[in-house]
């Protein structure tokens, strides 16, 4: 079955969305965005979104192309670096994403703010990098 560019390219936009957000609320210092809970929340919630949003596109890449169905993101991630749509190590990146968004969404566990901020800002160049490789990918499908 063909990918429907359409519907990557819709989510690709919500990505690029929450990823201006992200770099404009980053901007400040960590103590300014530590000592204001909706800042944070507020940034917690657009990782959030760029993670489901990355989900639903590997998802989709990967039922159309590679006729393979998963059940979760985490395995969305993994599923997507063994079969090539995405490097491995950006696999992993993203897993270990899947999971941040497990404990945020269901509250497994306290997340320690400081950590998360200091990976958020080292790995924001993460979520561009799959904004350009999928386009890359719509472009190929589109011939």
């Amino acid at each position: 079955m063909d990918l429907n560019p359409r519907y990557i390219l819709g989510r690709l936009r919500e990505i690029e969305r929450e990823i201006d957000y992200l770099e404009v609320a980053l901007g400040a210092p960590d103590k300014e965005i530590l000592s204001s809970p909706d800042r944070l929340r507020g940034i917690k919630y657009s990782v959030l979104l760029i993670t489901e949003a990355i989900g639903a596109v590997l998802q989709h890449i990967l039922a159309r192309k590679h006729h393979l169905a998963v059940t979760s993101l985490a395995e969305a991630m993994v599923k997507a670096g063994e079969k090539g749509v995405i490097d491995q190590n950006l696999a992993q990146s993203f897993e270990a994403l899947a999971r941040f968004r497990n404990r945020l969404v269901h509250r497994y566990w306290t997340v320690d703010d400081r950590v998360f901020l200091e990976n958020l800002r080292r790995g924001l160049h993460e979520f561009r990098d799959f904004v350009s490789l999928m386009e890359r990918e719509v472009q190929k499908a589109r011939g």
